[in-house]
């Protein structure tokens, strides 16, 4: 990009068409889509081990003429929010090294806020459904809610959503281009 000013010659559409060719050109600078894809996917990637070897809590109880049990993992209710607050500002980081390396001015602050709330979220909700579980729980509106929010899952849940992430940031990483210049 250049600093250099364009004559408009006295053509307002001109001078816009140039004003946005200019702002085209600055967000496709600073698009580092592929960077945040790539550490959720080693985030979630990480938790695996943390799932499968980390403290377990089973209670039971009976229930009618059977047994209920809740299996609860007390190291993910520790690994997401900070891994989540990690990569938020790791991601956050890279957005400022980017927009700094090519001169450019970008806002970081609102997308670190919201990803540390949705992980404040997350976890407030699935602590509420460990100290208030719902008496059926697959039947329960409380299981779609925490289904959408909760990180927790089994091993291949995970290494599907993990899966998912890691092609989507390669895919970007090559359609972006991030190492040449366009």
């Amino acid at each position: 990009m250049t600093t250099d000013s364009v004559p408009a010659r006295g053509d307002p559409r001109l001078l816009l068409a140039h004003s946005r060719h200019l702002a085209h050109r600055v967000r496709l600078a600073q698009r580092v889509t592929w960077f945040p894809l790539l550490v959720l996917a080693a985030v979630t990637f990480a938790a695996i081990p943390v799932d499968r070897y980390g403290h377990r809590v089973v209670n039971c109880r009976a229930v009618g003429a059977g047994e209920m049990c809740e299996v609860w993992h007390t190291a993910a209710f520790v690994y997401w929010p900070l891994a989540l607050l990690l990569a938020y500002m790791a991601i956050a980081g890279c957005y400022l090294l980017v927009a700094r390396a090519r001169g450019l001015g970008t806002r970081v602050l609102p997308y670190v806020l919201t990803g540390i709330a949705l992980a404040a979220l997350g976890t407030a909700v699935g602590l509420w459904v460990h100290y208030h579980p719902p008496t059926h729980w697959l039947t329960h509106p409380y299981n779609h809610l925490y289904g959408l929010v909760g990180p927790f899952g089994v091993l291949p849940h995970l290494v599907i959503l993990g899966s998912v992430l890691l092609l989507g940031g390669l895919g970007f990483a090559l359609a972006q281009r991030p190492w040449g210049h366009r």
